[in-house]
């Protein structure tokens, strides 16, 4: 697939054991792949290889979706573009809680 598969997306992970991301894709990579397990395998793919030269605390270890995408509008951008990511952590509460309880879950117990 050429081209870039993913529009926006936020990191999150300030005061968490390791990092997360929100990510919207653009409309064109939904169109071109056959499910959605198979965007969510090809977006892993780009992610590890952007962060492969990146310590371990670094690395993105889950992520979810967006529905739409973030805008002005819906006050997670600012009039210049840049994230509102207290907005952004508080309206996507949910579904942050949720990646890391899943990481949690896959994770090894000492």
């Amino acid at each position: 697939m050429a081209g870039s598969l993913i529009e926006q997306a936020v990191v999150l992970g300030d005061g968490r054991d390791f990092l997360v991301a929100l990510i919207h894709v653009a409309d064109r990579a939904r169109l071109e792949v056959n499910s959605l397990a198979e965007l969510k395998s090809l977006i892993r793919q780009r992610i590890d290889r952007c962060l492969a030269d990146c310590s371990r605390f670094e690395q993105i270890v889950d992520f979810a979706f967006l529905d739409r995408p973030l805008a002005l509008e819906d006050g997670t951008l600012t009039a210049k573009g840049s994230l509102r990511r207290q907005v952004i952590a508080e309206r996507y509460r949910e579904e942050i809680d949720w990646l890391y309880r899943q990481v949690a879950e896959r994770r090894p117990r000492d």
